[in-house]
């Protein structure tokens, strides 16, 4: 199944060697759930520390899990939308 989801971010006042080991971790992360299929596309949203994104799990929990595995989790809001093929999508992959 697939999610939009929609992360921002808001970071706590944090010493720079901490805010570089969680920016590390983020990065380490965020590429094993690319490289897992998790993460389909992602985007970063120009005005704000917020991205977007097409995520692929089995259903809600399951993403729920996945979201709660990133070091930025507990500084983030989440909007999760599932979503379905569309009509228009003939060609679509799911």
């Amino acid at each position: 199944m697939q999610f939009l989801v929609e992360l921002d971010i808001a970071l706590p006042a944090m010493e720079p060697a901490e805010r570089e080991h969680l920016f590390t971790a983020e990065r380490a992360r965020g590429e094993a759930l690319r490289a897992a299929g998790s993460i389909e596309r992602i985007w970063r949203v120009a005005d704000r520390p917020a991205n977007v994104g097409i995520w692929r799990a089995q259903d809600a929990d399951v993403l729920d899990g996945l979201l709660r595995s990133l070091p930025f989790y507990p500084h983030m809001t989440a909007r999760v939308t599932p979503l379905e093929p569309h009509l228009l999508d003939a060609g679509g992959d799911d």
